[in-house]
């Protein structure tokens, strides 16, 4: 169905619309002082050739952290880009918009030339993935959001004071010689345990975005869960 849609799309617009990102990225390049801009224009044309069964998000909002797109320099630069380019591939959306909408049967693409007018005003800091995955990130950043609301808790049919898990193998040693076990954390996402993890593999996997600020771990000292925000 989404071959189809984007196979439609393309007589619809796409094809004119994917070139115009196109070509303002390579425009971008050609001024040397443009080539931030360019990144994000060379995914948006890429997605204007196959929109369905896709979405645009932004990094944080998948990620679960601020980058250098998604900050303050991030929107500054968006300010920059609509001044530039922005305006015109707006308004060579909201043409095709038109166009599509008069057809009746051309509404839904309608509507996707209306998205990608508004992203159209800032481009900078969105990725593009399949759609099951912008869903599932926008669920997770709800549940987290509903859980500080409330002021809960992880609820899990764990101990209060689960004993750590020690696997570390047994050492050709006397037990005088025998290195102490490696301190533990137990991670948490909504209501299901993700694993144990030490300290630095927790700080590891929230670099590299397998962890977020949102998820929770148990902390011994305390008896409770926390969320990884509150690891410094």
């Amino acid at each position: 169905m989404s071959t189809l849609g984007n196979i439609i799309w393309l007589i619809c617009g796409g094809v004119i619309a994917g070139l115009s990102w196109f070509v303002a990225g390579i425009v971008m390049i050609v001024t040397i002082v443009g080539i931030p801009w360019a990144r994000a224009c060379f995914v948006i044309a890429k997605f204007n050739f196959s929109p369905f069964g896709r979405e645009l998000i932004s990094r944080k909002e998948l990620t679960g952290r601020d980058d250098i797109g998604t900050g303050f320099l991030g929107l500054i630069g968006n300010v920059i880009w609509f001044l530039l380019f922005g305006w015109s591939l707006a308004l060579i959306h909201l043409i095709g918009a038109a166009l599509c909408a008069t057809t009746i049967i051309g509404i839904p693409f309608a509507w996707q030339h209306v998205k990608l007018a508004a992203v159209s005003f800032a481009p900078i800091g969105k990725t593009v993935v399949k759609k099951h995955l912008a869903e599932a990130a926008r669920m997770r950043d709800a549940q987290a959001e509903l859980n500080q609301i409330r002021g809960e808790q992880p609820q899990m049919a764990l101990p209060q004071n689960p004993a750590p898990i020690v696997s570390q193998a047994a050492l050709p040693v006397s037990a005088a010689l025998q290195l102490p076990p490696t301190p533990t954390m137990r991670v948490a996402r909504g209501e299901s345990v993700v694993g144990e993890f030490t300290e630095a593999e927790v700080r590891q996997y929230i670099a590299v975005g397998e962890l977020v600020d949102s998820d929770w771990f148990w902390n011994e000292d305390k008896g409770e869960w926390e969320p990884l925000s509150t690891i410094q």
